[in-house]
């Protein structure tokens, strides 16, 4: 499942199965790096989220391609640190 818990400054953070993945900024897509996602795109441009953000992450170009997105995110999910528990 992915769910957009909130907007944050303009941007929405993109969650799959509790997992943080990634965010929608000003209209692009971005997913955390991991091995998954470079072996898949490996031509992917990095780019911070804003001035001040300490990694960069992966400038996901292809959204329509829904295959290309459903093997990503399975993909990635073993590769993503375990979500904060915030309560």
């Amino acid at each position: 499942m992915i769910r957009y818990p909130k907007e944050k400054d303009g941007e929405y953070l993109v969650y799959y199965q509790g997992k943080l993945a990634g965010a929608v900024c000003d209209n692009c897509l971005f997913w955390k790096p991991s091995k998954t996602v470079w072996r898949l795109m490996p031509e992917a441009d990095r780019a911070y989220l804003y001035e001040g953000f300490k990694t960069q992450i992966v400038v996901v170009v292809d959204v329509d391609n829904m295959e290309l997105m459903a093997e990503a995110l399975n993909a990635m999910y073993m590769e993503l640190p375990e979500g904060k528990n915030r309560s």
